[in-house]
């Protein structure tokens, strides 16, 4: 640690501290998985490139900023991401890791609000992912953990957006597919709100709008391996039965050639029964 790089951090900074997306936008850049532009940054925030640019201006002497939209922005050098994701330096300019979760939810949102050109779908299911688990590493392994979690989706509702599909498929991805299930210490939690956030998922949804479904077989499809077996008590069973029914009735009445997801579904569900 460097005295006079925090102070050089901090003065610098501080410059921007105060106009509108700075948070957002910094934390972006120290949390992403790798370098992105100003009009992905713009993209992800739902924001204009010159509001972007109007943060990151008066940061240049630590942020290399691009001449174009389209270029990485980046730091000059590694010590400026140590600085920001350590608190007892940075204090209030200080990028919590609760940051992960929103990252996480606006890429995988990318499929629904025509992302930019090099963003193919792959890429964005690929990107969501790693920054769920880090949240989920980052609020720890204790009784409070499903308290902390629903205080932290709270604050990502955005209007007209898949949030429940995002939930739904975070949810089953955690105990299925990541493999993070026994690192979270509250699995019945994801287990038994994973159906309910598909069903209100799937209501969102037009029927018409194929794209619009791509999350939804991938949310619900078991992969091979190992089963995982949960001993449930009964009031944490009905609470699941009756979220299952209700996603199997809400799929069943919107999506028209249903019968290929019910099955994939009911396949699913009595795995993790």
């Amino acid at each position: 640690m460097d005295p006079g790089l925090d102070t050089l951090y901090s003065q610098t900074l501080s410059r921007s501290q105060h106009f509108r997306h700075f948070e957002d936008i910094i934390s972006t850049i120290v949390l992403s998985r790798r370098p992105l532009s100003v009009v992905e940054i713009a993209y992800l925030h739902h924001i204009r490139n010159y509001e972007v640019v109007h943060v990151l201006t008066p940061l240049q002497a630590v942020i290399q900023v691009p001449g174009d939209d389209h270029t990485e922005v980046t730091f000059h050098h590694k010590s400026l991401s140590d600085f920001l994701l350590t608190e007892e330096r940075s204090k209030s300019l200080f990028v919590s890791p609760a940051h992960h979760l929103r990252l996480a939810y606006l890429i995988f949102a990318a499929t629904e609000w025509k992302p930019p050109r090099e963003w193919t779908h792959g890429l964005v299911m690929s990107m969501w992912e790693p920054h769920w688990t880090a949240f989920l590493n980052s609020i720890g392994g204790e009784e409070g953990d499903i308290q902390q979690l629903c205080f932290q989706l709270q604050l990502l509702e955005i209007p007209d957006s898949p949030l429940q599909a995002f939930l739904a498929t975070a949810f089953i991805s955690t105990i299925l597919y990541l493999g993070k299930g026994e690192a979270f210490k509250a699995p019945l939690y994801l287990l038994t709100e994973f159906p309910r956030h598909l069903a209100l998922g799937v209501k969102k949804c037009s029927a018409l709008d194929v794209p619009s479904w791509s999350w939804l077989e991938s949310s619900i499809v078991a992969p091979p391996g190992p089963k995982t077996s949960y001993h449930l008590a009964d009031g944490v069973l009905r609470t699941l039965k009756a979220n299952v029914q209700y996603a199997l009735t809400t799929i069943n009445s919107k999506v028209n050639n249903s019968l290929r997801l019910l099955e994939l579904l009911c396949n699913d569900v009595q795995f993790l029964l």
